[in-house]
């Protein structure tokens, strides 16, 4: 599980997440991406795009418009985690 450190909606059905994910933080770097499964229950995968890393936080932006990232944008930081998240993923610049 993933936590949620944290969550801003920073325009219409547009959210920013910083996720605790060690293992994509110790090599990945924005423009390369991930692969986020929410629970359990969402069989769907959907690809997010790193913007950025700090630490052991990794930073994704994305836009609510299907079922599964508005499921995305309904988890609330602190409490709330995500079930998967592999990656990163892409070429790695220089």
């Amino acid at each position: 599980m993933y936590k949620i450190v944290k969550r801003e909606q920073i325009a219409d059905n547009i959210f920013e997440f910083w996720i605790n994910a060690p293992h994509v933080t110790k090599t990945g770097r924005a423009g390369q991406f991930v692969v986020i499964r929410i629970d359990e229950h969402g069989g769907e995968r959907i690809p997010l795009t790193i913007s950025a890393t700090k630490g052991e936080d990794v930073r994704i932006v994305f836009m609510a418009v299907g079922k599964t990232t508005q499921q995305l944008a309904a988890l609330e930081e602190g409490g709330e985690s995500i079930r998967d998240i592999a990656g990163p993923l892409g070429m790695r610049r220089r």
